[in-house]
């Protein structure tokens, strides 16, 4: 007789469990290195600060498997989780490739042009500064792209001659400053009705613009952002400049990931202010971002642009500025001059770091720190980008 013989339970597949790490491997000048396992959720601070002490480096990339979407920089945690599904998605669970070096040779920006531009075409409007309107431009004979200021001048007026050619004089000097976090310039030209002045073209626009279009930054990014106002201010204060126009729309954005100071329209060398004017521009817009000491008339140095970037870096997080609630100038450089203490609001989620960092750029001027002294606080601490 046949025995029976009961069949096996016929368990359902399921599906593989999460893998409880990721091994992360990075291109650190051409050659793959290895990082280390990491446990999952990947947090971006936590991972900066690993590759930091590994590689002594700050900015992350990633390759994107669609070639026509090439390489793309790692800003902020939501750019990491995605990163980690489409990781995840077309490689597997169990590693994690990144870049830290910015993109290179076909995917790199246009080269910069090496002189003043003479054969170019001026395209599209890029937006208004002040003085002046800026467009992108391409140079006819190198292909290389700038940006170009152009100050509109009325030559029957003697009067602002001087002015005119001390701005001119001003705009062939800031050649020499050459700084990753200063916007490049590569002089000007002088026409009978304006002043083209020709500069490096960053990509993104503007923070100002950025944050109108995305809504303030999360703060891992703002403090990204800060650390390279700050570099740019260091090394122009250390060159006796104060740029006297710091705030989210002189700070420009390029699709690596970084950010640079740029017009300096405004700017001043120390020892060459005239104490009887404001450098800064008299357009309501920038009251918000004025130091006590410019509006009560005393002598002021680098210090003044570090009250600005306080103002700034409310701005990163909240979209506006200390006092944008008060309907007029006169109001606003009223609560500058007369409070004791600035006031200013956070989101909730702010840490205690955030809110010291900026207290301290709004100290009155013989306490407030330098750009050296700050970038020392924890606030900037590059594990925090």
């Amino acid at each position: 007789t046949d025995t029976a013989v009961a069949a096996a339970p016929v368990n359902p597949v399921s599906p593989e469990p999460p893998c409880p790490t990721i091994r992360v491997k990075c291109v650190c000048n051409g050659q793959l290195r290895r990082l280390g396992s990491l446990p999952r959720p990947l947090l971006l601070p936590e991972l900066l600060v690993k590759v930091h002490q590994a590689f002594g480096r700050d900015c992350l990339f990633y390759r994107m498997p669609d070639a026509m979407c090439g390489i793309v920089p790692v800003l902020d945690q939501h750019d990491l989780d995605m990163v980690m599904r489409i990781s995840d998605d077309h490689f597997g669970r169990n590693s994690l490739h990144l870049l830290l070096d910015p993109p290179a040779g076909g995917e790199a920006q246009p080269a910069l042009p090496t002189a003043t531009p003479v054969n170019f075409t001026q395209e599209e409007l890029l937006g208004h500064g002040s003085f002046g309107a800026v467009y992108r431009c391409v140079d006819n004979d190198t292909g290389c792209v700038f940006s170009m200021k152009v100050v509109q001048l009325e030559p029957s007026d003697e009067r602002g001659a001087p002015k005119v050619a001390a701005m001119e004089a001003k705009f062939q000097l800031l050649r020499n400053i050459k700084h990753e976090s200063v916007v490049q310039y590569f002089g000007c030209r002088r026409e009978p009705s304006r002043l083209c002045v020709f500069m490096e073209f960053m990509d993104g626009g503007s923070v100002r613009d950025f944050i109108s279009e995305s809504g303030p930054l999360r703060e891992v990014l703002a403090r990204k952002y800060t650390r390279m106002v700050l570099n740019g201010l260091r090394f122009l204060h250390g060159n006796s400049i104060v740029h006297c126009d710091i705030k989210c729309a002189n700070i420009l954005r390029d699709s690596a990931g970084s950010v640079k100071i740029a017009d300096f329209s405004a700017s001043r060398q120390l020892g060459n202010i005239n104490q009887s004017r404001f450098p800064w521009s008299d357009k309501f817009a920038n009251v918000f971002y004025t130091p006590p000491e410019v509006f009560r008339g005393a002598e002021f140095d680098s210090r003044a642009d570090i009250w600005s970037l306080g103002a700034t870096v409310v701005e990163f997080l909240t979209g506006d500025p200390p006092y944008h609630y008060l309907d007029n100038p006169a109001s606003v450089m009223y609560r500058i001059v007369s409070d004791r203490v600035i006031n200013f609001s956070l989101p909730e989620s702010a840490s205690q770091e955030t809110a010291r960092f900026i207290a301290d750029c709004f100290a009155a001027v013989e306490e407030r720190p330098s750009a050296e002294e700050l970038l020392l606080y924890p606030f900037c601490a590059p594990f925090c980008d």
